[in-house]
Parts: C-alpha cells; structure tokens; sequence
C-alpha cells in the first residue's frame, strides 16, 4: 500500500488512529510506504529515506540515522543533511528560531 501524506491536515487524535492502523497492516504483512513531512511519524517506521530537492540523502532504520548522524532525533538528521548538502545555515530548531 501507497499513502502519500495521510496525517496532513488531520487532528492530533486521529494522527494516532492512522499509524495504529498502519503499523497493524505492517505487522500483519503488508508492505506500506508512506510519504509525509512529519519526523515524528517517520521515527516510527522500519525504515526512512530523506529526499531534498528530488535526491535521496539518506536511507535507514530511523534510530541508525539519528545516530549516525549524532543528534537526538530524526529531524536534526535530515535538517543537518540539508545544510551539508545545500552550504547554507538551517536552523536545527524551533527553539532557535526564537532568540
């Protein structure tokens, strides 16, 4: 099974009613890709591959990359893979954004 972005859009609540569902058709067997924006669900997956600017950066086991890539989650991996890759500073945090 293909979902492209299946949590876009939907409430916090029903982001978990979703990945219950997929990760029971998982276990059951099923093959399922999943495209989406959201590190948090990523991190629950067997495997991740980031994609920047149509280019695979990475690809692995979520918990590989963190450490790998020595940060404390999925979204510090890829956003450190997207300032090695482009040269340009990208703040690693929302935290850093503000001040």
């Amino acid at each position: 099974m293909i979902l492209d972005e299946p949590t876009a859009g939907v409430d916090p609540v029903s982001r978990r009613v979703f990945w219950r569902v997929i990760h029971k058709l998982a276990g059951d067997g099923m093959t399922v890709i999943v495209t989406t924006h959201y590190m948090d669900e990523a991190e629950t997956c067997h495997n991740t591959a980031f994609m920047f600017a149509g280019q695979v950066l990475a690809y692995g086991p979520p918990n590989e990359l963190i450490k790998a890539h020595q940060v404390e989650s999925l979204e510090e991996a890829f956003l450190t893979l997207v300032k090695r890759k482009t040269g340009e500073e990208v703040e690693v945090s929302f935290k850093s954004l503000m001040g």
